[in-house]
């Protein structure tokens, strides 16, 4: 819940079996959820909180609902769900391919030989700054008050929904060269989209040639359709933070804040 001492405020937020999740949650839907078989055609998108969950997952959409997905103004396409938030009877009912996205750590994620599993790290500097806004703006967290100081401190202890982003990045990065996943930073997203959708068209097996050249005209749609500003329009969500540059690394680093408290795996962390 949240508290007040010393004039610090925590944003609210529920443990279901030692899992920090919203007050949006409902605990059986997430234990449930615990108990989903996963099967061969399930692709799981996976991310600790505003590391880019929904962006991969419109790429994912948009590679194998083509137009019928970017028709849409809603943004969702085929059936996608949050796994956590809706159970397993809602998951398993879904025709495949099923894009389920999760930000739950790996040993918790129903794994199968041959699902899909995509994972995405950003720079936790940005995703604090990101996950601060987020939460202020969020009602159900009580953190309208807050502030990035406080927050701060709360996020390099694990304190906010999801838990510690350290220890999700932690229990993924052994798999990380495992066939059936794929490690994507949000970073290298940024920097070049193209290259990320292709990665993200060959490991989800794509045939159709024209979705495996980038110079294609469906190629270069799916990179429009899924950049920064076409999210605006299809999710209605706020993308300013998004894509960092906030002056928070002066912040941090004028703060003298231990934010690298975690030895980074190589080229993770990395702008």
């Amino acid at each position: 819940m949240t508290t007040d001492t010393g004039n610090k405020l925590k944003p609210i937020f529920q443990l279901i079996d030692d899992i920090k999740i919203p007050l949006g949650f409902d605990g059986d839907k997430l234990r449930s959820a615990l108990k989903y078989q996963a099967s061969s055609g399930d692709i799981f998108i996976d991310t600790f909180p505003k590391c880019g969950t929904n962006w991969t997952k419109r790429i994912a959409e948009l590679l194998i609902g083509g137009n019928d997905v970017a028709s849409q103004k809603d943004g969702y396409g085929l059936a996608t769900t949050f796994f956590e938030m809706v159970g397993k009877e809602t998951i398993a009912a879904l025709p495949e391919p099923r894009i389920v996205t999760t930000h739950l750590e790996y040993q918790l994620v129903p794994k199968h030989p041959s699902a899909k599993y995509i994972y995405v790290v950003r720079n936790p500097k940005d995703c604090c700054v990101s996950f601060f806004h987020h939460t202020k703006k969020t009602k159900a967290y009580n953190f309208e008050q807050g502030t990035f100081e406080d927050y701060l401190q709360l996020f390099i202890k694990g304190e906010t929904s999801f838990g510690d982003y350290f220890a999700h990045l932690v229990s993924w990065y052994p798999h990380i060269n495992e066939p059936n996943v794929l490690f994507l930073t949000y970073e290298g997203m940024k920097k070049d989209p193209a290259a990320a959708v292709l990665r993200i068209a060959k490991f989800l097996d794509v045939r159709d040639a024209e979705l495996l050249d980038s110079n294609s005209n469906r190629f270069k749609e799916i990179v429009r359709d899924s950049s920064i500003d076409a999210m605006k329009e299809h999710y209605n969500a706020s993308y300013q933070k998004a894509l960092g540059g906030n002056g928070v690394d002066q912040w941090i680093e004028r703060k003298d804040y231990p934010l690298s408290r975690a030895p980074p795996p190589p080229d993770v962390m990395v702008r």
